[in-house]
């Protein structure tokens, strides 16, 4: 299971928030759906090198690997493996194209914030004079910071928020809403749950090898469903011994299964489970729709 990626303290978040808002607006593009990425990294005074892919031209990562110090984001995963990166003295974003196009737009985004994120922007300069490598506490800082600071822009602040709450409480929603704003379906879901006000619980899992689904990494849920009934327990791996097992090998886009669901104070909630699946995951997004199952009915997730 992968590592939470994405989360900061509210002094940081505030502050990421604070600079995407400012760029948005310098890029006049709040309200252009779907989200402009390449006017908004040209507006950040940054472009995107078409012409080279990372991974594939070996010579110019092993001639820029000599030019650490001048890079952002190189020794997390090593050159070979990076899927994008920005080149600090000239500005170039450096990407994997052989990559879906939505999840190109989010790096574009990602490789932004390190050159558009003032303290960020300012230790890479020093970094290009002195040739030093950031602490590994600090880089991993950055790239959170990084990762939101792209989910800002990409959703436009909170223009996603208020746009999902006119719709449905459903699954669908933000299968809908990442097509309009042109973000990855994974990344629109997480977005959906992180600020919908409904109690929702999201879990992804990898598609399975074998016959068991593993959790790509810890499931998210919305502020009131953490309230109400904190951090569900969802089956890792999940598999044909498991209720959910049988219902998420089979379906592509389903939304109409109910389970019971037990809040802080132990009463029972029946609960909608909805799932959609790709080529790549499995999501099951879990709806508390009212209170008091027969005890008879219960079928629990926790």
């Amino acid at each position: 299971m992968k590592k939470d990626d994405s989360s900061l303290d509210y002094q940081k978040l505030d502050n990421v928030k604070k600079h995407a808002k400012k760029l948005l607006e310098e890029a006049d593009a709040i309200g252009q759906l779907p989200t402009p990425v390449e006017h908004i990294v040209s507006t950040a005074k940054l472009y995107v090198n078409k012409e080279i892919s990372l991974g594939k031209d070996e010579n110019f990562i092993s001639k820029l690997g000599k030019k650490m110090g001048k890079v952002a984001r190189p020794h997390l995963h090593g050159f070979k493996k990076l899927l994008g990166m920005l080149y600090v003295p000239s500005g170039e974003i450096y990407l994997d194209h052989s990559q879906h196009e939505n999840k190109k737009k989010f790096i574009k985004l990602h490789e932004t914030g390190h050159g558009f994120l003032p303290h960020q922007k300012k230790m890479y300069e020093f970094m290009e004079d002195g040739k030093l490598e950031l602490d590994p506490e600090i880089e991993d800082t950055f790239e959170r910071e990084a990762n939101n600071f792209a989910v800002e822009l990409l959703f436009q602040l909170d223009k996603f928020e208020k746009m999902a709450a006119d719709y449905e409480i459903s699954i669908k929603t933000p299968l809908d809403l990442s097509g309009k704003f042109g973000s990855s379906i994974y990344a629109g879901m997480r977005r959906y749950v992180q600020t919908h006000f409904a109690p929702l619980a999201l879990a992804v899992y990898d598609l399975p090898k074998g016959n068991k689904f593993h959790l790509r990494r810890m499931p998210m849920y919305s502020e009131s469903f953490l309230k109400r009934f904190g951090r569900v327990g969802l089956p890792n791996p999940c598999d044909d011994f498991n209720p959910l097992g049988s219902i998420i090998k089979a379906a592509k886009l389903r939304t109409n299964h109910l389970c019971g669901l037990r809040d802080l104070n132990g009463d029972i909630h029946e609960t909608a489970v909805h799932i959609f699946s790709n080529s790549y995951e499995k999501f099951i997004m879990l709806i508390p729709v009212r209170r008091a199952l027969n005890k008879k009915q219960e079928f629990y997730v926790n």
